[in-house]
């Protein structure tokens, strides 16, 4: 199943109610000469910016759980994209940081560089808005949860019809997924803060596992 990975998906982000969300990947990002207008006179140091970022997007692999920018998202989705982010490092540690040594180091995350993967994991593990993510194609070549209802997060909203249903609890929570996982990509919500708690919990019990493995897989790692 091709849900558009490996840069293919382009365009700014669409509102998720909006008619036509599921073309938000189709526009051109240059297709504005203007640009943003992000309210300074420092061009050459925004850019400069810019150019940082991308440079790190592409400094190695990664795991990205995305959240949407709307104020309820960040309220309520991101707590638990972080949750999530910590079940995702003990996978980790427990697949990669299984010397005493390396298990230490791991653990001492008070001097950890957030920017650099703990000691042993073969990636980083990043929280990001549904805005990065959308607008960045260096971000999405990588293994990606998306956390939070259509609503609330336009990643989810263009997921909904591309991924299939592994779990769905009565209209009130789902989890989808690629079942063969050729790419690893899911959505996790629910229609309520609860219910996309209970999904979220769901999908690190019973998927977490092949998802990770699925993701280390194709970074040719076993």
């Amino acid at each position: 199943m091709n849900t558009g990975r490996g840069g293919k998906r382009s365009g700014r982000v669409a509102h998720p109610h909006d008619d036509d969300a599921d073309d938000l990947f189709d526009a051109d990002l240059d297709e504005d000469d203007d640009g943003l207008d992000l309210g300074s006179d420092d061009g050459e140091d925004l850019a400069e910016d810019e150019d940082d970022g991308d440079e790190d997007s592409r400094s190695g692999p990664m795991v990205l759980i995305v959240v949407g920018a709307h104020l309820r998202a960040e309220v309520a989705d991101r707590p638990i994209a972080y949750w999530l982010r910590d079940r995702v490092l003990a996978w980790l540690d427990a697949k990669f940081a299984s010397d005493p040594a390396v298990a230490a180091a791991a653990a001492d995350v008070e001097d950890a560089d957030p920017g650099q993967p703990r000691p042993g994991h073969p990636c980083r593990v990043i929280v990001c808005s549904d805005v990065w993510y959308l607008n960045d194609a260096s971000l999405r070549v990588w293994p990606t949860v998306s956390i939070g209802g259509p609503g609330v997060n336009a990643l989810s909203a263009y997921l909904a019809d591309k991924l299939p249903g592994l779990l769905v609890v009565d209209d009130v929570l789902m989890v989808q997924m690629d079942p063969e996982l050729s790419e690893p990509t899911a959505s996790v919500w629910g229609v309520d803060h609860a219910a996309t708690v209970n999904a979220a919990e769901a999908f690190a019990e019973r998927y977490l596992d092949a998802f990770m493995s699925a993701a280390v897989r194709g970074w040719g790692i076993e």
